[in-house]
């Protein structure tokens, strides 16, 4: 076959390929871009334990606190399992194994009824989850190889710091003793307050989502508030309604963050 024949039937077969090529590589990175929001949502459940708990120990029975703790040690369980059936890579797989080591006593100690002096053990050994279940994101975030990657886990860290904020705000509340929380409080408000600025100039952000950030920020303006009149004026049923108003609100925003091309 003459060269020149042989060089167009290769540039066809390459035009034909590559459509398929790019399909799959852009659906491993969306796959990617999904671990990632899984895994930032195990960031998140850690806080929800602390906040139900607090919540349970207030003997708030607003949305029923108890329930929803029973169904969030389901959740973190069930996709910490899909997670580590999910291998990305070998520093992944070992961080994962390492969240797995620590869930097995937070476990233990979150299924039994809260009570005051457990309050601190927990929130301690749920910071200690809390900082691996973040390693595990940045490393898949990492992995995915994009920018794209990088927004999706700061959006979804912006559910994590909602409920965060309310957990911190809950203990404080619960007047349990160690630790003084409203300082904490005080530095995750900053923290969720510069990560919003940074989505709202992103040019990953779509007018779509520009608006789900600014609904966000009207429940956010509550803990705002709290923060400068430093005052016992929030009940938890206020707390715990924008804490999930929040948590709605950005994981739909993340959610189309992950779905981008």
């Amino acid at each position: 076959m003459h060269r020149a024949s042989r060089l167009i039937i290769i540039l066809y077969l390459l035009c034909f390929l590559c459509p398929g090529l790019s399909r799959a590589a852009e659906a491993e990175t969306k796959n990617v871009q999904g671990l990632v929001d899984m895994a930032g949502s195990q960031r998140m459940l850690t806080q929800r334990m602390l906040r139900d708990y607090a919540l349970v120990g207030l003997k708030v029975k607003y949305r029923n606190p108890a329930q929803d703790l029973s169904e969030t040690v389901k959740r973190f369980d069930t996709q910490l399992q899909q997670l580590a059936n999910t291998p990305v890579n070998a520093e992944v797989t070992a961080s994962v194994a390492a969240v797995q080591a620590l869930w097995i006593p937070v476990k233990e100690l979150v299924e039994k009824a809260p009570q005051a002096e457990n309050a601190l053990q927990l929130k301690n050994m749920l910071e200690e989850l809390l900082k691996k279940s973040n390693e595990v994101t940045s490393l898949i975030a990492q992995a995915s190889g994009s920018q794209l990657g990088e927004v999706v886990n700061k959006a979804g860290r912006q559910r994590m710091l909602s409920q965060r904020m309310a957990a911190l705000y809950m203990l404080y509340s619960w007047n349990i003793q160690g630790e003084d929380f409203f300082p904490q409080f005080r530095q995750v408000v900053d923290e969720y307050k510069s990560s919003h600025n940074f989505l709202l100039l992103s040019d990953k952000t779509t007018p779509e989502i520009k608006k789900k950030l600014k609904k966000a920020g009207k429940s956010f303006r509550w803990f705002d508030k709290a923060v400068n009149k430093q005052a016992r004026r929030l009940t938890p049923e206020v707390v715990q309604r924008n804490s999930d108003i929040i948590l709605k609100t950005m994981n739909e925003a993340t959610g189309l963050y992950a779905a981008e091309k």
